[in-house]
């Protein structure tokens, strides 16, 4: 039977994995959102759907999974036997993401929990042979006596622990209010470390890539706002013009994707048969 992982508590780095970064996972506001997610990329697809009348997974709830992702990648760090099943007090959970610890929220924190678990999600994304794979943001969770039990996907697990796809988050993300705001800071985060000269995007192709249910007219509006407050807190962002389209611009990051050195290519995705093995 497999132990949970207990979790650190001192010097525990904020991570996050790539692929959630990228990819349109979460819903970006705070009312209750009933339809599902869908986006499709060269050939690979990511459709999150909710199955309870709780509402897909905000971006707010994700928070609890970069938890997760810092402690998996820390104790991997520590070599230390690391599980999908993590422990932990809500109190720890509630104070690394940098909330207050009142009994509000404890509900929210659990309510969290319960979209995490109801948002049904179908990829192939990290998944070499390209077989799709089903799964819930967090399998389960339930309350044991003073702790928290947590269970991660498999697919998220061997992202961080095998293939070691994650960046580092700096704190001051969980500070960002608005959903666009960190929808955009995670994207920018992901792609502005790839190219020496920067990431660009049509902001016609970002709406696509936001899962947002707003029109793209509105869906702009609320972009520039989400730019200018980025770029105003330190984030070298820009909306730049092409012709007769505009641009989002981003620098180059010195953060490194990776925690470690290289991605090999025979171990470049999540095989499901091999979930459990050596692990």
């Amino acid at each position: 039977m497999t132990r949970p992982f207990p979790a650190l508590m001192d010097r525990v780095r904020p991570r996050d994995a790539i692929d959630l970064m990228a990819w349109p996972c979460f819903a970006l506001g705070k009312q209750r959102r009933l339809a599902p997610i869908a986006y499709a990329q060269r050939g690979r697809f990511l459709r999150v759907t909710p199955t309870s009348t709780a509402g897909l997974a905000t971006i707010w709830d994700a928070d609890i999974l970069i938890w997760a992702v810092s402690q998996l990648a820390e104790g991997k760090d520590r070599h230390l036997v690391v599980s999908p099943e993590l422990s932990v007090s809500g109190l720890q959970l509630l104070r690394f993401l940098g909330r207050s610890t009142g009994q509000t929220q404890y509900r929210a924190l659990h309510a969290a929990l319960e979209r995490l678990r109801t948002s049904e999600v179908e990829t192939n994304v990290g998944i070499p042979e390209g077989a799709p794979v089903r799964f819930r943001w967090i399998e389960r969770w339930e309350r044991q006596q003073a702790a928290l039990l947590i269970v991660v996907p498999d697919w998220l697990f061997v992202a961080i622990v095998e293939r070691r796809r994650m960046v580092r988050v700096d704190p001051s993300y969980f500070r960002l209010t608005g959903g666009i705001d960190r929808w955009l800071w995670r994207l920018l985060h992901r792609h502005g470390n790839r190219k020496s000269t920067g990431w660009s995007i049509a902001l016609s192709d970002l709406h696509a890539r936001s899962g947002s249910l707003a029109r793209q007219a509105d869906f702009c509006v609320l972009l520039r706002r989400a730019v200018r407050r980025l770029a105003a807190s330190g984030v070298p962002v820009a909306i730049v013009r092409s012709g007769s389209t505009e641009h989002l611009h981003h620098v180059q990051s010195t953060d490194r994707i990776h925690s470690a050195n290289e991605v090999l290519v025979h171990n470049a995705g999540f095989h499901p048969q091999n979930v459990g093995r050596g692990l």
